[in-house]
């Protein structure tokens, strides 16, 4: 159904990019996040060889990116480890982006490590904040320590960093001025910013819906 349009499908930086999904839903809880409650919860993680299946099914050769769409792509290290591995010997030569979160990385970086050797070159991360009480305000599970040890590991394994942070709606000048000097120092590939938003569906918005 895609095949027609499938050469208008790229990303900045990233030239023509196939999208693909190896997981459904997210191991952690954040406040401003609605995939975890719409997933009750759950992770779930695709076979890796159906994974490889799939990539090795579809027309690679004007593809220059594998573009893992998921919420949380490590969520399931074993899964992980095993597709890197199908992925080395199948003889694919293509770089790929992930989704991953910082804590992760931290937690086993020689993973990362494998799997920049194996074509990672990019991976996209919620750091959202670099203030302790903003991440722990969103029940983001994970630290600012965290945040610039992913970082230092991802840079060294030559993958490049793509950051997402969050902007409040109650953010002063002080609070940009912040913002702006700590994505300065930490010289990421790209730079998303969002705005904090209570959807409904997420804990956010039952915070705060009596404000709205």
């Amino acid at each position: 159904l895609t095949a027609h349009y499938s050469e208008s499908y790229s990303r900045v930086g990233m030239g023509r990019i196939l999208t693909m999904l190896s997981s459904r839903g997210c191991t952690r809880r954040c406040d401003f996040c609605s995939i975890w409650r719409a997933n009750e919860g759950k992770y779930r993680s695709r076979c890796p060889k159906s994974i490889l299946h799939e990539l090795l099914d579809q027309d690679l050769e004007s593809i220059n990116t594998i573009d893992f769409v998921d919420d949380d792509s490590f969520g399931n290290v074993r899964c992980m480890e095993e597709f890197r591995k199908l992925v080395s010997a199948s003889g694919v030569r293509k770089s790929f982006r992930f989704f991953v979160r910082s804590d992760s990385v931290v937690r086993e970086p020689q993973l990362f490590y494998d799997w920049a050797e194996a074509g990672m070159h990019y991976v996209s991360i919620g750091l959202e904040s670099f203030r302790e009480e903003e991440l722990k305000g969103y029940n983001k599970s994970a630290s600012v320590l965290q945040n610039k040890e992913a970082i230092r590991h991802l840079k060294k394994a030559g993958v490049k960093v793509i950051g997402f942070f969050i902007v409040n709606p109650n953010f002063k000048e002080d609070d940009f001025r912040f913002l702006s000097e700590t994505v300065d120092e930490l010289g990421l590939f790209q730079v998303v910013f969002s705005t904090l938003t209570p959807y409904p569906g997420t804990l956010l918005f039952e915070k705060v819906k009596e404000q709205l």
